[in-house]
């Protein structure tokens, strides 16, 4: 796949980057900063984040190979507040005009691109 930045170091797949960026934009001007602590994810990253969570040292994590973000297609979203913060609450209402989704429960922070 070819992988774009969204800041903070990290990247997407570029249409999802793309997609990201925009709403990334679009929540600047409300006043919300989206900042991606986690994107795309090689195989070695996400295999070091399976055994984490595996041994109880880490978040869920999908099994190498099954995450959607080795697909690039999921971010991990900064998230003060969690469901409650105004970056949630933001994400909540707009996010599904930029083709992304909270699909993962328990996890206010993974926002994957669906198109």
């Amino acid at each position: 796949i070819t992988v774009s930045s969204v800041g903070n170091g990290k990247f997407m797949r570029t249409d999802a980057a793309a997609k990201f960026n925009a709403m990334k934009a679009a929540a600047a001007r409300a006043g919300i900063n989206l900042s991606v602590n986690s994107g795309f994810r090689t195989q070695a990253e996400q295999r070091y984040l399976y055994n984490l969570y595996l041994s109880g040292r880490g978040n869920l994590a999908a099994r190498p190979g099954y995450s959607n973000h080795q697909g690039g297609l999921s971010a991990d979203i900064n998230m003060p507040g969690g469901y409650s913060g105004s970056t949630y609450k933001w994400l909540k209402a707009h996010a599904g005009a930029y083709g992304f989704k909270n699909d993962v429960g328990g996890e206010p922070w993974h926002w994957t691109f669906k198109g």
